[in-house]
């Protein structure tokens, strides 16, 4: 039996240190353990933070990793027999854009600060012809307001939002350093606000999939 297409997410932004691989592999690992077969590709070469995540690992992992230095290659992850792929793109628009082109969707982490501000409107006028969604992260407790206007900034641009955010926690580098992901009980009993982490990335799973572009 042939199987279907996967649904492709590509992760990008136009620079490093946004929360990519973070929000990569936490949805790698969710969507690979409730929605089927899931691959995480780790495009980033010069910063492969996603597969340094996976080597640390103390428990087998929900999804497959692999790979990808030639960015050309990634216009055939529609041709890869799994359910889901996730992408952690490189932050070059040029070397993503065969990622961006096969996905279903370009998922764009974005914390709400000033310079970040600036990237994400250079990041949003590369993605003008493909669907996207820009996911608020790493939201710290006293920068709500912050969070607010920059979403009402956004939102009156027309920019497309997911609802959904993911606070700022330590526990998520916690996590990755001790090889326990936010959503294991491990984590939850080892790890200070992992129990949280866990609630906002599935809250971003839950809404994804309830997307469109990301319906079969």
């Amino acid at each position: 039996m042939t199987k279907t297409r996967p649904r492709i997410t590509a992760v990008f932004g136009g620079k490093g240190g946004i929360g990519k691989s973070t929000t990569a592999t936490n949805l790698a690992w969710l969507f690979g353990r409730d929605q089927g077969e899931t691959l995480l590709v780790d495009a980033n070469a010069d910063q492969p933070s996603a597969t340094e995540i996976y080597e640390q690992l103390q428990i087998d992992a929900t999804y497959t990793l692999t790979t990808e230095k030639d960015p050309a290659k990634l216009g055939h992850l529609t041709q890869v027999p799994f359910d889901w792929v996730i992408v952690d793109c490189p932050p070059s628009p040029t070397e993503a854009a065969a990622a961006m082109d096969a996905a279903d969707l370009v998922l764009v982490p974005f914390q709400p600060r000033w310079l970040e501000t600036r990237a994400i409107m250079r990041t949003l006028r590369a993605l003008t012809t493909r669907p996207h969604r820009v996911l608020f992260v790493a939201i710290a407790h006293n920068k709500r307001g912050v969070a607010r206007a920059a979403r009402e900034a956004l939102s009156g641009m027309e920019v497309p939002l997911l609802g959904s955010e993911v606070r700022r926690y330590d526990a998520h580098e916690q996590a990755q350093g001790s090889g326990w992901p936010v959503f294991t009980p491990e984590a939850h009993q080892r790890i200070n606000h992992a129990d949280r982490c866990d609630i906002d990335y599935t809250a971003v799973r839950d809404e994804l999939l309830t997307l469109p572009e990301l319906i079969r």
